[in-house]
């Protein structure tokens, strides 16, 4: 059974984000999107680059500094890179 839903879609908005399972990746890292941790990660990340978005007034995500969001979230506790030392390898 094939379900779809309708979303309205306001045309003049460019600042939306999308977080968890319906982000864009290749099949090897759409792999990684089922794991909580990663849907709470990407979670964070919409929701501090929509707050950075609404204190800096954009209105296009696409103008929003990804190292200034990337900074932002270290700070916050999250963990960005795994460091190679601490990497399981398959």
């Amino acid at each position: 059974m094939n379900r779809t839903i309708e979303l309205p879609i306001v045309s003049e908005v460019n600042c939306e984000f999308v977080a968890g399972r319906c982000i864009s990746a290749d099949h090897v890292a759409h792999a990684s999107t089922r794991i909580i941790g990663t849907c709470m990660q990407t979670g964070q990340a919409a929701g501090t680059a929509a707050a950075m978005c609404i204190r800096s007034g954009l209105q296009d995500s696409g103008a929003l500094d990804v190292r200034l969001l990337q900074k932002e979230l270290i700070a916050d506790g999250v963990c960005l890179h795994i460091p190679v030392n601490q990497r399981q390898e398959h």
